[in-house]
């Protein structure tokens, strides 16, 4: 669940300096992982042993954090055939990770201009780390960013082909949802515990997919709303959160939703220019808090690939926010 590097870096460049009481209430350092180069994307979260999984674009590997703050190789580089790792989710019934993985470019280790643009949903098993099933893209060009899972589907955004893939649990069949094309970089992309609907954010806004009737339109929302730009998107207890880090101010917000999850009633920002978050990419829910990683560091790694020297390079920094004390006065109602 990535933007693209290039452009991430070019914004971070102008980003104006952080505003006082902009700063997100509660943030607290979790852990911090000292593998400065491990370039990280996605995190996910274990409700059952609250474990924190952490992937790496650089290294094409995942790392396990304990609840205690202690790091290790979950999946060793390139296990199996690995890729950059991006957007992840736990499924905790089946006891499996879930792991978006691609070729985007030099900057992974490893890369082969022969594999540029192959891409897929990589599902492993918690206990021991061991790939069960790889749901490969078909041939040509594509960006498996993120996924959101029911028991009977894994729905994935395409980057690059600007799509929704969805994938049978059943018979591994890898089957397109929304057309090429459709959607403008879509990145971001979360399902309401019933499996009533989707939400998938693109470059430009979120959309709601109703997946009984089958039917998609933009998410109803009051103008002036920002919706677009959401690399990281979750639902929560009747609301979406969202990672909007496209452009400044790069923040964390929380949307409430109508009864009927197609309209935005209420709008409140949790973190908004946090020094402590200058490049966030995704999240993960556990409960009341949300762990983030503080600075993802994409700009470190150029077009050509290389790196930042290490001594440029800070420790990967993973924060916890509550979600339930914001001050509720910075809700904004919408009408």
């Amino acid at each position: 669940m990535r933007i693209r590097a290039a452009a991430f870096a070019a914004a971070l460049a102008v980003l104006p300096p952080a505003r006082a009481g902009a700063a997100a209430r509660g943030l607290e350092l979790f852990t911090t992982v000292a593998e400065p180069d491990l370039i990280p994307e996605g995190i996910a979260f274990d409700p059952a042993t609250r474990t924190l999984y952490l992937g790496s674009i650089r290294k094409r590997k995942i790392v396990a954090v304990s609840p205690e703050g202690r790091v290790r190789d979950f999946v060793p580089p390139a296990r199996d055939g690995l890729w950059s790792v991006l957007g992840m989710k736990v499924d905790p019934e089946r006891r499996t990770l879930l792991a978006c993985s691609e070729v985007d470019g030099p900057g992974m280790e490893g890369f082969v201009p022969a594999d540029l643009g192959k891409s897929g949903v990589f599902e492993l098993d918690l206990a021991t780390g061991k790939t069960l099933h790889v749901y490969r893209a078909p041939a040509g060009r594509h960006l498996f960013n993120d996924l959101a899972f029911t028991h009977g589907a894994i729905w994935v955004t395409d980057s690059e082909e600007g799509s929704v893939w969805r994938i049978d649990r059943r018979s591994g069949r890898v089957e397109r949802y929304a057309p090429a094309g459709r959607l403008v970089y879509p990145n971001g992309i979360a399902i309401d515990p019933k499996e009533r609907a989707l939400f998938v954010a693109d470059e430009r806004t979120i959309y709601v997919v109703d997946l009984v009737a089958k039917s998609r339109r933009e998410l109803g929302h009051s103008p002036g709303t920002r919706l677009g730009e959401a690399d990281g998107l979750y639902f929560d207890r009747g609301a979406l959160l969202a990672i909007q880090n496209g452009h400044a101010p790069i923040r964390v917000a929380r949307f409430s939703l109508s009864s009927g999850l197609d309209r935005i009633t209420g709008e409140m920002t949790l973190a908004e220019d946090d020094p402590r978050l200058p490049e966030p990419t995704t999240g993960a829910v556990a409960g009341d808090v949300m762990y983030l990683v503080g600075d993802s560091q994409l700009r470190a790694i150029g077009k050509d690939g290389t790196l930042w020297p290490r001594e440029k390079l800070a420790p990967v920094r993973i924060y916890e926010m509550p979600l339930r004390s914001a001050p509720p006065q910075r809700d904004r109602r919408i009408r």
